[in-house]
């Protein structure tokens, strides 16, 4: 059975924190290389930040010698400018070379977007009253003139073949999807209402 020392000869706190100082100062004392978790760990982060550092360095030098190189700019003139005048040491560093029209070497491949084709045609002056149009767009068939402006409520008074000119005496009326005119037929002298969509104005207005 342990036997306690008596209440008197019991160490005190201040005595046990004075030994537990004593015996750190003891192995330091032995081992002087000897560092503390706190100061292991704090080398540790900053050696870990440097080696990011260092990293992301050279990853931005590779980067750089990767870009291609820039390709020179060719301008070709057809007449010499001034503003382009400029010693050839300037031009070498602005890598810009100003080539005159005629003497453009026939190996020099010039890019860029296609240049689309131009088709010129006659485009027919929008439908107006007062002007001639004539039938277009019905094929075999004929297009039917009709005594009302729409195709649920009236009747058809007469049809013209495709190429029939008819002069535009009235409209323009909005109705089942169709714009409508009032059109008349100088030939046999008849009148009615005609979809828009069958009606092309004549180039050449030559009266009725």
């Amino acid at each position: 059975m342990a036997i306690e020392p008596p209440l008197a000869q019991r160490p005190t706190r201040e005595q046990l924190k004075a030994r537990r100082v004593y015996r750190r100062a003891l192995r330091r004392a032995r081992n002087p290389l000897r560092f503390s978790l706190r100061s292991l760990a704090l080398v540790l982060v900053l050696a870990l930040l440097t080696a990011l550092a260092v990293a992301g360095l050279a990853l931005s030098l590779r980067s750089e010698s990767s870009m291609p190189a820039a390709e020179p700019i060719i301008v070709i003139s057809a007449v010499p400018d001034s503003s382009l005048d400029a010693p050839p040491t300037e031009k070498a560093a602005l890598g810009t070379q100003v080539i005159l029209a005629p003497q453009t070497p026939a190996s020099l491949l010039l890019t860029g977007p296609p240049v689309p084709t131009i088709i010129l045609t006659d485009t027919p002056m929008p439908l107006a009253v007062g002007l001639l149009a004539q039938v277009v767009g019905v094929g075999n068939d004929e297009l039917n003139v009709r005594n009302l402006p729409n195709r649920n409520s009236s009747a058809i008074l007469f049809r013209a073949a495709g190429g029939t000119k008819l002069q535009l005496i009235g409209g323009p009326l909005e109705a089942d999807g169709f714009i409508w005119w009032r059109v008349r037929d100088p030939q046999f002298e008849v009148e009615g209402w005609a979809a828009g969509r069958y009606l092309q104005t004549i180039t050449t207005q030559t009266g009725v």
